[in-house]
């Protein structure tokens, strides 16, 4: 059974709002929630965050609690909670809380750096974590990038899920392989969702007909993205192809400074979601500094303005 879900445009990779003393900070989430909203931001993608996977299993049952229900009321404002465990009970209790929280859908991830082995194992774990009850939608997060590879045939993985998996409703696409993607989206008409992620090549995919992605750099440079589709539907492929450069720059920039400075960036922009879980290091004074004058002159500030 396919639950329709059609989701549309840019879903927030949200960071984790933590205290001096580096537990969670939850009544920072009301603050980030509107800051996204205003930015054009259509929904958030919980626990997707590098550094979420050194929550513990209560902090993220937490976490999640907070967002929805900041959201709850919010039928245009998208919550997704991403599961990736190494514990199938965890990663089970996560999806029944998902369910309890009546989220708008879960992805269902497999922990980086480990092969699972065939397209019929990774169903039946995923059969492990879902209850049979449990009515809503369910992604499945298909990597194929480097050592985080599942190395798997992508069509052959939506027809065992279709087939095993009662809600399973799409794909959250984390790969550059647009060959795969245009196969997957011509997979029985487009039945399935797909959610592109890879924001440095967001125009290709563009072209192939993306109607909405997840991503960290939606945080804050939603209304470039914005600009950018606006140009591709207008046919101002020149504009829309300086846009794309802008989101390639500030990617550049945020890996010069390291994992911290995408909250860096948002405390910039007024929304403190305090420093990173340990053992993520912080992006220290000096750096905070240079990284605001990168970005400073490249107009960043201005050109975020919805």
């Amino acid at each position: 059974m396919n639950i329709k879900s059609q989701l549309q445009g840019f879903i927030a990779t949200a960071f984790t709002p933590l205290n001096e003393d580096r537990t969670l900070n939850l009544s920072k989430v009301p603050e980030y929630y509107r800051f996204l909203k205003q930015s054009g931001v259509s929904g958030i993608l919980i626990l997707a965050n590098s550094e979420d996977e050194f929550l513990t299993i209560e902090e993220k049952l937490s976490l999640a609690t907070a967002w929805r229900q900041i959201a709850i009321n919010d039928q245009d404002f998208v919550t997704l909670l991403f599961i990736c465990e190494n514990s199938v009970e965890y990663a089970a209790k996560l999806v029944r809380h998902a369910y309890e929280l009546k989220m708008s859908g879960i992805v269902i991830g497999f922990p980086e750096n480990r092969k699972f082995g065939k397209v019929e194992h990774i169903v039946k774990v995923c059969q492990e974590i879902l209850s049979k009850d449990v009515d809503m939608p369910v992604y499945f997060n298909y990597v194929e990038t480097g050592e985080k590879s599942l190395d798997l045939d992508v069509i052959d993985l939506i027809g065992a899920m279709e087939k095993n998996i009662p809600f399973f409703t799409g794909i959250r696409f984390k790969s550059r392989n647009l060959q795969d993607f245009f196969a997957c989206k011509n997979y029985k008409n487009g039945e399935y969702d797909l959610i592109w992620d890879a924001e440095e090549i967001f125009l290709p995919a563009l072209s192939l007909g993306i109607k909405t992605s997840t991503g960290t750099q939606f945080n804050y440079l939603a209304p470039v993205y914005e600009r950018l589709i606006k140009a591709f539907k207008d046919g101002d492929h020149f504009e829309a192809i300086r846009l794309e450069g802008e989101g390639i720059e500030f990617a550049r920039i945020c890996k010069k400074y390291g994992p911290g400075a995408g909250k860096a960036y948002l405390k910039l922009r007024g929304i403190d979601c305090g420093p990173l879980k340990l053992p993520f290091e912080d992006i220290k004074t000096d750096q905070f500094m240079n990284f605001f004058w990168d970005l400073d002159r490249l107009n960043f500030f201005s050109n975020m303005v919805r």
